[in-house]
């Protein structure tokens, strides 16, 4: 492996004229690659405080196929590629592909250095393609890999991401020197990028002749080969207009349900919790579920009130648009989240039909309303029966499909993955790369179903000016499109995706509701996120589990019989599996909990103190653990409103974006970038929304008779 400076580079030491290349499928947008696996990546320096934060490159790294070359100025990088792409004779119709991990970081600073001739991006600083004078392509990887450098160089390379041979808090210029252990740093930030170049080539531009953008474009793809003329047009016919997509994308599309229980809110609970999740919920209801909505969604004008659902043909699912009139939670799991509502006000209505109070919102979810206006599908009004009690209701709209199993062209090319990752899985090949890739096509299923359509263009314009004359150089238009012709292209419905997440909530929510109803006042269910459930007094309700289970049991054994590898597809599992339980658990809203198991040692379970893991969104792992370790303190006390975190343990970082030129005096030497990105330690804080501290507060009183829970 040679390293070369690129001032003193001879491009035919590192350049064969004569490589293989790969045409690109026949088309619009056919092109030839030529087989270079090749890297980029910088190293910055930061200035910040109160009143300026600046970055500059002071060093970059290129790998290209057993070589690196480096470089310390964009004048020199710019030097290189252009002397590469001549040597190469590279155009606009022979190119090379160049990977970067996280391109808009480096996007933001070498843009106004290179000549942009195309930007493929999904929204403003995150392109996904940036070509350099029609010859060199840089592509963004991680939206493929699904993770980031260290996870694609774990799961993907040979070589591994170094760690901690670069002390960042080092102010440095494009003279600093770098010894022997930083420069393998900055090659060991290039070398995984090659053999991910090497592994991209060998997997899908020579053997299928496309290069992927997205995990759920490789997917996308590969369905594809089975969609014909017939069924574009079938899907046509049944798409949604232009009105009825937004409205449905906007108010009718849910999440999974991640939220905790309010009366356990803020208490550390020394009863065992025990934990389940589904196995793959998302495509298990894909592959299950039975009622999807499989023709155009039709008006029924007739609609007016809820019972009047009973009019529609049976096994059709639909969905309404419902005003609900002094609705309330009938436990302490607040279902609905206040975005979804397109009208939320008061707490009641009066006898003179005033609108009194205001909503109670419990952690973004409504607790109770005087009116509340929501979008529903037939899914979600079975759970809103179970889990709301309403004064009245008065159905606006309602829209119905003949029901069915979603089409084989998305549910064989599914089962497919799963049965192959499923046989990985039990041969001990967990930690392979075939695994790895069948896992991420799985997930990539459902994220193709709901893939939403873009009625803006995100564009690129180099050197484009506003009109106060400064450089704005990002454009958001109007898709020049008609509906029409983007409808013809697509092949899977918007409704699909939308009722995957609602059969997926009903399906937790139903073994919820079962469970509150044989536990005391203030339930057992603990918390729940997306596909799983903590709750108290297990053995009592373990009958649920395992009647739900059953049921998924035979399920799975009549759609596919014969073939084991389907048996626990969408059971529950136990998460906990080797204490079965956590011996404290704490939670103080959606993704933010903490756990503590039983100490194992070589598979034995011992009362001890043990390992307490912790989820909280933004807050990196470990890093609540070592606070406490230093600060000896104990970490359920720590974990509560207000808890706040410097940077030095919660290592939480935020960006600023330069887009006018910046310069500053670092180390003696005068640094400049025509455009730049700083990112800057911040401080992390836990905080809740006034309401919600109040709501928690009003249970203080009724909770008295739980203190048995309560350390």
């Amino acid at each position: 492996m040679d390293v070369y400076y690129s001032a003193l580079l001879d491009m035919s030491m590192i350049c064969n004229k004569r490589p293989s290349w790969t045409r690109t499928t026949k088309g619009k947008y056919a092109m030839v690659y030529v087989e270079y696996y090749c890297g980029f990546d910088i190293e910055t320096t930061n200035v910040y405080n109160d009143n300026e934060k600046l970055a500059f490159m002071y060093h970059w790294q290129f790998g290209l196929n057993n070589h690196n070359i480096m470089g310390r100025t964009w004048g020199e990088f710019v030097q290189f590629i252009d002397r590469f792409a001549a040597y190469m004779k590279l155009n606009e119709h022979r190119r090379v592909i160049v990977w970067i991990a996280n391109e808009g970081f480096e996007f933001q600073f070498m843009r106004r250095h290179l000549n942009i001739t195309t930007v493929f991006a999904r929204t403003k600083r995150e392109p996904l393609l940036a070509v350099h004078d029609d010859k060199i392509e840089f592509r963004d990887c991680l939206p493929i890999s699904g993770g980031g450098l260290d996870y694609l160089a774990k799961h993907y390379t040979s070589v591994r991401k170094k760690k901690g041979d670069l002390d960042f808090s080092i102010p440095r210029n494009s003279h600093t020197e770098l010894n022997e252990v930083e420069r393998g740093y900055c090659i060991g930030d290039v070398r995984p990028l090659v053999e991910w170049s090497r592994y991209i080539f060998e997997t899908y531009i020579k053997p299928l002749g496309y290069v992927p953008m997205t995990k759920t474009g490789i997917l996308r793809h590969t369905i594809k080969e089975g969609v014909t003329d017939e069924i574009k047009d079938y899907v046509r016919r049944a798409f949604p207009s232009q009105k009825l997509y937004d409205i449905m994308m906007k108010w009718l599309f849910r999440g999974g349900y991640t939220h905790a229980n309010m009366w356990h809110t803020n208490m550390k609970i020394t009863a065992p919790v025990n934990g389940y999740d589904f196995t793959s919920s998302y495509p298990a209801v894909m592959l299950q579920y039975d009622k999807f909505p499989m023709s155009k969604l039709l008006h029924v004008p007739t609609i007016k009130t809820l019972d009047d659902l009973e009019k529609l043909p049976k096994n059709c699912p639909y969905f309404i648009a419902v005003r609900f009139k002094n609705i309330e939670s009938t436990t302490y799991h607040s279902i609905e989240s206040s975005f979804k509502c397109v009208r939320l006000e008061g707490r009641e209505v009066n006898e003179d039909g005033e609108i009194i109070g205001s909503p109670l919102i419990d952690n973004g979810r409504v607790s109770r309303a005087g009116i509340m206006s929501v979008f529903l599908t037939d899914l979600d009004l079975e759970i809103y029966r179970l889990f709301y009690h309403w004064e009245s209701a008065e159905v606006a709209a309602c829209y119905y499909a003949a029901g069915g199993r979603l089409p084989a062209y998305l549910t064989q090319p599914l089962a497919d993955l799963y049965y192959n990752k499923a046989r990985l899985k039990k041969a001990g090949l967990e930690d392979t790369t075939e695994y790895v890739e069948s896992k991420k096509a799985i997930n990539a299923a459902y994220g193709l179903t709901v893939t939403r359509i873009y009625l803006e263009d995100i564009h690129y314009v180099q050197g484009r000016r506003n009109d106060d004359g400064e450089l704005d150089e990002w454009l958001s238009e109007d898709n020049p499109r008609s509906w029409y012709k983007i409808v013809k292209g697509q092949f899977l419905l918007p409704q699909w995706g939308i009722w995957v997440t609602s059969a997926a909530r009903a399906r937790l929510l139903r073994t919820v509701w079962v469970i509150e109803q044989e536990s005391p006042e203030g339930g057992d269910v603990v918390y729940c996120d997306t596909d799983s459930v903590y709750m108290l007094n297990c053995e009592k309700h373990q009958h649920i589990i395992d009647d739900y289970n059953h049921s998924i049991y035979a399920t799975n054994a009549a759609l596919f019989p014969e073939k084991p590898e389907f048996q626990d597809l969408g059971e529950y599992d136990r998460i906990n599996k080797k204490a079965k339980s956590y011996y404290a658990f704490k939670t103080l809203g959606a993704k933010r909990y903490i756990k503590t198991q039983k100490l194992i040692v070589n598979n034995r379970v011992y009362d001890a103190a043990g390992e307490t893991s912790v989820t909280v969104a933004g807050l990196p792992k470990d890093s609540l653990q070592k606070y406490c370790r230093d600060k000896k303190a104990d970490i359920y006390t720590v974990f509560t409103d207000g808890m706040t975190m410097d940077f030095m343990y919660s290592q939480k970082k935020a960006h600023h974006y330069n887009d006018k030129p910046t310069s500053a005096i670092i180390e003696g030497e005068e640094m400049h970038e025509l455009s730049s990105v700083c990112i800057y330690p911040t401080t992390f804080k836990l905080s809740w929304a006034a309401v919600y501290k109040a709501l928690l507060d009003d249970l203080a009183e009724r909770r008295k008779d739980v203190e048995k829970y309560i350390h």
